[in-house]
């Protein structure tokens, strides 16, 4: 990307070409210093990204540049436009639908009335309007409020119009002076976080937990003030690219995190697509870390996404991003950490493009043991779960060991597991079989009444007879409905219970027991061992100290006292090899 004979990345007298966000790109020129990464309002109004630049003669166009610093780097872009044409993907779309209304964006978009006519709307609509006299909203907050598909019917018939207001400014707050004596606690407090940390934007005062008020106040006697974010040229602290992979609980991968961070000399970038793991994260950091922590997440208001960008690019701090991160050049980057599950090719391939180019190194921290990078990972770490394996007899739902467990000590958090959805299997004793979807010939599930019969593959549904010989469906086995069934039933106090399939759930439980994982044994595959342990072990990543395991295989390879993670390590080894 760029000209090669254009190494300084500084032009005069130049041609800029523009990313819009309908995937074309724009050609203008211009005659002052502009960076590549830097985004502009072109003379049509419309958002653009400098993508390259070249030589150019003629005069120059209307161009506003209105951020503080590029909003990306050249080597971002280059590994994203690397991985889009890798995967077949339109660079310039993708990367306007990634970044954050405020990137992408130029002003906050607020909405107001244009009609005092409300008697003919719906009662919902009519007084929102009502409401919007005299007075504007924000997108974001109408929205919240309408819905989007109420809403956009309302702009498109034209009672409902949109405003422009100033645009957003990268702004943070730093002290001047020390505290005077008489100043309240939690004003001397704020002043001595400001202190320590040396300049903090307003949201990542929100996250240590003051507010607007107290910053203000603190203005008012000049003992803080204001200021504009003004980022340095991105230079990444270079040393060489690696995949480092572990596996634990969140417990142990937020201390590993705050360990990463306290020994970093530059920046780290935590990506994840889990907006409350992130959120949990930030405030476990925020108790901890002796660097600024900045959230560029959707949960921020735009005004402070924007603030937070900037200032991750003019100080050493710790970044907690969704999909942004990827093009954030952070101050001194040293580290980025993709946290919790990765589910598209997309941001595996990305992730791994974007540390090459920047020859830094590249973590994955997760519960699960499907990692992304394992293949010549320079370290894997694998975290053995704290496991009590026992048998359960047939026809039996809870065993008398969980039982024990759930009693001993009332007010519990406890979650259960189960594997299947529904209620039950659908079980002919004319065929003396379970009853096969007509469709697709996965088993079907019974519901709660029994009365429906469906299949949770292709979304066949019919009543709940056979499909070969017309006879009444019995249940056999059990769901997650026929489980919460059962533990009310059983259990004397129920109130702190949570019923699962998947072990994905936010927060910890005092108690996980997977009451039944074993179909995924039986599914007639090479893999089934391994995403069976891959289930118990993230089951067991739920759980604040035990998770009870209970099996109706005798064949079980956990009854047998085994390494769970010996036997993991052996079978994503075997994966590995069959992936080449």
């Amino acid at each position: 990307m760029g000209n090669s004979n254009l190494q300084g990345r500084l032009f005069r007298g130049v041609n800029l070409k523009f990313a819009l966000k309908n995937s074309r790109t724009l050609s203008l020129n211009w005659h002052s210093p502009v960076e590549i990464g830097t985004r502009a309002i072109l003379p049509n109004g419309h958002v653009g990204l400098v993508v390259d630049i070249s030589m150019g003669d003629g005069s120059s166009a209307q161009i506003e540049f209105p951020d503080p610093a590029p909003i990306t780097s050249e080597q971002h872009l280059r590994a994203f436009k690397s991985t889009c044409l890798e995967l077949g993907l339109l660079p310039w779309l993708h990367l306007f639908k990634l970044l954050p209304s405020a990137l992408s964006e130029y002003t906050k978009e607020r909405l107001e009335s244009n009609t005092n006519l409300t008697s003919f709307l719906d009662a919902k609509s009519s007084k929102v309007l009502s409401s919007l006299l005299g007075k504007s909203m924000s997108l974001r907050a109408l929205k919240g409020k309408l819905g989007e598909k109420h809403l956009n019917h309302l702009l498109s018939i034209g009672l409902l119009k949109k405003i422009k207001t100033e645009p957003y400014r990268a702004r943070e707050f730093s002290p001047t002076s020390t505290p005077p004596e008489g100043l309240s606690k939690s004003l001397s407090k704020l002043l001595a976080i400001l202190e320590s940390l040396g300049s903090a934007t307003l949201s990542e005062l929100n996250l240590r937990g003051f507010n607007a008020n107290q910053v203000n106040a603190l203005i008012k006697r000049g003992l803080i003030e204001e200021k504009s974010i003004i980022p340095p040229k991105f230079t990444p602290l270079r040393s060489k690219f690696d995949k480092r992979v572990y596996s634990a609980p969140y417990s142990s991968l937020f201390e590993r995190i705050h360990a990463l961070s306290e020994s970093a000399n530059g920046s780290l970038i935590i990506i994840s697509q889990n907006k409350p793991l992130l959120k949990e994260l930030a405030n476990y950091l925020a108790q901890m870390a002796s660097k600024n922590i900045l959230s560029i997440t959707t949960d921020e208001k735009p005004e402070n996404l924007y603030s937070n960008y900037f200032s991750a690019q003019a100080k050493s701090c710790v970044v907690l991003s969704q999909e942004a991160g990827f093009f954030l050049p952070a101050f001194s980057l040293e580290k980025i950490i993709l946290l919790g599950n990765v589910d598209e090719p997309f941001f595996m391939l990305l992730s791994e493009n974007l540390c090459k180019e920047l020859s830094i190194p590249l973590y994955h921290l997760d519960i699960s043991s499907k990692l992304f990078f394992l293949k010549d990972a320079a370290e894997l770490d694998l975290e053995e779960p704290n496991l009590l394996v026992v048998q359960r007899a047939p026809g039996e739902i809870l065993t008398k060991k969980a039982k024990e467990l759930i009693e001993r000590d009332s007010g519990k958090r406890v979650l259960f597991l189960v594997s299947k959805s529904g209620y039950s299997y659908g079980y002919c004793k004319q065929c003396n079989s379970f009853a096969h979807c007509p469709v697709c010939q996965n088993l079907l599930t019974l519901n709660k009444d029994l009365s429906q019969a469906y299949c949770t593959s292709c979304g066949f549904s019919s009543e709940a007879l056979c499909p070969e010989c017309n006879s009444k469906l019995l249940p056999m086995g059990f769901g997650v409905q026929r489980l919460e069934e059962e533990a009310k039933i059983l259990l004397s106090s129920s109130e702190n219970f949570e019923f699962s399939t998947n072990p994905q759930k936010d927060g910890l439980y005092d108690l996980v027991i997977v009451a039944n994982a074993d179909p995924i044994l039986s599914v007639p595959r090479f893999n089934s061992l391994f995403n069976y342990l891959d289930y118990i072990l993230r089951a067991s990543r739920l759980s604040r100290s035990l998770t009870l395991v209970q099996t109706s295989e005798v064949s079980n390879p956990l009854l047998k006292g085994l390494s769970f993670v010996d036997m993991l390590k052996e079978l994503l080894s075997e994966r590995e090899k069959r992936s080449l």
